[in-house]
């Protein structure tokens, strides 16, 4: 393993302590990348505060994954084939395992991902408008950038200018966590049935972006025609990825871009 699964956890004082403390000494590394992010890393080998962080986690009803469900799944797979190939197997070896960085809720950073589209599926700006608004309540924004505040709240920039859309809450119902989610609620009421996009993840009609400068990148690639439409919303909440989790269920692709990220090859754990 040479990228571990990002995993978090109830706030715990005990934990923040250790890491508090251990964070006052000389890092084993610290380096800035390339795009100015600084990467320190700390190494706690006594016996004893391994013993106390070891009996604090195991306190801890669950960790949800917040980033790494492939990687996860696929160490899974190779346990369960590793297993299989060993006669000896005891339980106990490296590839029962994999690695994790561990993170409290209230310092994972949850960012959105927006969706730009290359056409209107044969609409015209006016069609698709007149289709839009059967479902939400549209706002022409001008084109000053504009960013939605609230769940259930998108934005839209088409032909140069910037749209609210509220969604027409009885039309649309909320069942479980999944239906509620933006990113679902965008993908039910838009992008599937008005712009025909069925696989998010194949395609090659639809692209996303993230970053801090995201809204000004998706304008910028819809004014010089790469893209005909883009779509905004507000971040997904932890509180909403757990809830998906606790029900069993599974957001739709890029729902969430999620920091802090530990650059690969930084910590290798050996299979």
């Amino acid at each position: 393993n040479a990228e571990p699964v990002l995993m978090t956890y109830v706030d715990n004082p005990v934990i923040a302590e250790i890491i508090k403390s251990r964070k006052k000494e000389i890092p084993e590394y610290d380096f800035t990348t390339r795009d100015k992010v600084s990467h320190r890393l700390w190494a706690i080998s006594e016996k004893e505060t391994i013993e106390k962080l070891v009996k604090e986690f195991q306190n801890e009803d669950v960790l949800y994954i917040a980033d790494g469900h492939h990687r996860s799944a696929s160490s899974n797979l190779y346990a369960k084939n590793a297993k299989e190939a060993n006669a000896d197997h005891t339980g106990k070896e490296p590839y029962n395992y994999f690695m994790s960085y561990l993170i409290p809720e209230s310092e994972i950073k949850i960012y959105e991902f927006n969706r730009k589209v290359k056409d209107l599926n044969g609409l015209t700006k006016e069609k698709l408008l007149i289709k839009l608004d059967t479902l939400y309540r549209i706002e022409n924004k001008g084109k000053r950038p504009y960013k939605p505040t609230k769940k259930h709240h998108f934005s839209m920039y088409l032909d140069g200018e910037f749209y609210s859309l509220y969604l027409r809450k009885k039309i649309y119902s909320f069942d479980d966590p999944l239906v509620e989610l933006d990113t679902q609620i965008l993908y039910k009421t838009i992008l599937e049935p008005i712009l025909g996009i069925h696989d998010l993840r194949k395609d090659k009609r639809i692209a996303y972006g993230y970053g801090k400068h995201n809204l000004m990148e998706m304008k910028d690639e819809i004014d010089k025609g790469r893209f005909q439409v883009g779509f905004g919303m507000v971040p997904i909440t932890i509180k909403e990825i757990k809830a998906i989790a606790d029900a069993g269920l599974v957001m739709p692709p890029k729902s969430t871009y999620i920091e802090p990220k530990l650059r690969s090859g930084i910590a290798i754990y050996e299979l």
